[in-house]
């Protein structure tokens, strides 16, 4: 009974093998998915939250000229607000999803291309390399002024650094293998 569980143990060890290109215990491909779609689901809620409150917002200042004086008026005024604030949580909710997840997948996904095809192996320059590609390509998206476009594209070279920093630190933390750029 012991030695089959072993057996099993090891088995199982042994197909969770990560490959060479493994991040913070994942695969690239799993990495891209599972990240994705938290980008996905904070930006909407995140967005939900926003869309909401605005428009609950305007609809005050859409009716604060003629408020309701009966209780049957303030059942209809809530009751079409909430409908406004639930369709423009959805909309914006969707909105900001959509446009975090895609932004979250063209991170990693520039990433693990940087990874497989110019260094070989995962490295902080790699990010470095992904921060800067998706800081600059939504800073030219947005058509920031000068001032705007450098800072976001500073803040994400230097978000994208730290992050393979912080991974390489972990990596050369569980595994006791030094970084090539290290040695």
């Amino acid at each position: 009974m012991a030695e089959t569980q072993a057996v099993e143990n090891e088995t199982l060890s042994s197909d969770k093998k990560l490959s060479v290109l493994a991040r913070i215990q994942m695969e690239p491909q799993e990495r891209l998915a599972v990240l994705s779609m938290t980008g996905v689901l904070s930006g909407g809620v995140v967005g939900a939250y926003l869309g909401g409150r605005n428009a609950g917002w305007q609809y005050l200042a859409e009716k604060a000229h003629n408020l309701p004086k009966t209780t049957e008026g303030w059942y209809y005024y809530h009751k079409w607000k909430n409908y406004k604030v639930i369709v423009a949580g959805v909309k914006k909710g969707a909105y900001y999803g959509l446009r975090i997840g895609g932004i979250t997948a063209l991170y990693q996904k520039i990433e693990a291309t940087c990874d497989e095809y110019v260094f070989g192996e995962p490295c902080m320059w790699s990010s470095l390399i992904s921060g800067f590609s998706v800081s600059f390509t939504c800073a030219v998206l947005a058509r920031l002024s000068k001032s705007s476009f450098r800072r976001i594209v500073l803040l994400g070279s230097i978000g994208g650094l730290t992050m393979g920093g912080l991974q390489d630190a972990l990596s050369w933390y569980d595994s006791g293998i030094k970084p090539k750029y290290l040695s």
